[in-house]
């Protein structure tokens, strides 16, 4: 389970319940061959379960009348791109480059709509 509320993430899994701050969200990848879902934040990362779009979904209508910073941007991935610090050609695509050393992949369908985005 997981929704969004007061510019927080909140979710839980077996072992924990988070409320990790929307600003301090990298980016939810799709674990291959499961049902689940990993969160990697400043602090750490945890995985929970959800389906990838039902996430975007929520990050999409969090109500607050701001444009979302979350796009999604392979098949497996969604990107805060407020905290995107670099973009790497890799092949037809991008590696998205975190602050922290973390990075996540674009594909090349997605690869326009993370070139232009704008605050």
């Amino acid at each position: 389970m997981s929704y969004l509320e007061n510019g927080y993430f909140h979710t839980e899994n077996r072992k924990e319940i988070l409320r990790i701050a929307i600003k301090d969200i990298y980016y939810f990848e799709k674990i291959k061959g499961t049902h689940s879902i990993c969160v990697v934040f400043a602090n750490g990362l945890s995985t929970f379960r959800s389906d990838l779009q039902d996430v975007l979904e929520q990050l999409r209508n969090n109500g607050d009348g701001k444009t979302s910073s979350f796009l999604q941007c392979h098949r497996a991935y969604i990107a805060n791109m407020a905290n995107v610090k670099k973009l790497e050609k890799y092949q037809n695509g991008y590696i998205l480059h975190f602050d922290n050393g973390q990075k996540c992949y674009c594909s090349v369908f997605y690869k326009k709509a993370v070139a232009n985005w704008k605050p």
